[in-house]
């Protein structure tokens, strides 16, 4: 799966100078989904928080669709698998 990020709102975020130590990044995503996931939908979030302050909120997207696979899919694996 291909993951991307979305852009800054702003594009930069300024910070005092001595302050980008207190930058923290939350990241929450999700780790179960059921396919089929249709492109750009929105897998999680990045949270940029500067002294506990959020100050900016970026989306987690998948860059394909992720199609559901079949059974005739599994036996392909299942094969190739055994090939080896």
């Amino acid at each position: 799966m291909k993951l991307y990020i979305t852009e800054l709102e702003n594009g930069i975020i300024p910070v005092k100078k001595g302050s980008k130590d207190n930058i923290d990044i939350e990241i929450n995503n999700l780790f179960n989904f059921e396919a089929p996931v249709e492109k750009d939908k929105t897998l999680g979030n990045l949270k940029v928080c500067l002294n506990g302050e959020v100050l900016d909120v970026l989306e987690i997207k998948n860059k394909n669709t992720i199609e559901k696979r079949n059974v005739s899919d599994y036996l392909k694996i299942f094969a190739i698998e055994l090939m080896r």
